[in-house]
């Protein structure tokens, strides 16, 4: 079974040749990927070019040849197989991994699951549905998340001293 993970999302067109402007997901994977597939039916599609504009990916996908096409995928979310993905550095992880982890506290209790990861400008962080009903944040950062398990879909977290006071 495939496992697809977001690389961004189609937020405006580029130019009149069908080139569109991705807000990343993910740092430069889509530079390494050759097939990306569009919105939530998965469509693939072949990737012509994918090149750094500020904060934006200018891609240009097969089949999508004017304006009109590229405005057409306009808030569309592009996809890759997790398979076809450059494995990570050490420490490293793709936000479709961590979305879904049990986050597990030191004394190996269950603190929640994380429902999303936020892009910010400092670091990321996650923000986790727990237990007891509330959503608590936690920064992406090496004092609070102390290992992260792929394999097994967990996550150790120690909190920052007054992170969780209420």
């Amino acid at each position: 079974m495939r496992q697809f993970l977001e690389l961004g999302r189609i937020v405006n067109t580029h130019g009149v040749h069908g080139e569109m402007r991705m807000l990343p997901w993910s740092d430069e994977a889509i530079y390494d990927i050759d097939k990306v597939y569009i919105g939530v039916d998965k469509t693939p599609s072949r990737v012509i070019s994918a090149r750094p504009h500020k904060q934006f990916i200018l891609i240009k996908l097969e089949g999508v040849e004017d304006m009109d096409g590229a405005q057409a995928l306009k808030n569309t979310v592009l996809y890759a197989d997790r398979e076809d993905m450059p494995e990570t550095a050490e420490g490293e992880w793709y936000i479709g991994d961590l979305e879904g982890m049990t986050a597990l506290l030191s004394d190996g209790s269950v603190l929640g699951t994380v429902k999303e990861v936020l892009i910010t400008g400092a670091n990321d962080v996650l923000v986790i549905s727990c237990e007891d009903g509330k959503e608590r944040l936690v920064p992406l950062i090496d004092d609070c998340v102390k290992d992260v398990d792929v394999e097994k879909g967990t996550m150790l977290i120690t909190p920052l001293e007054g992170l969780f006071d209420d």
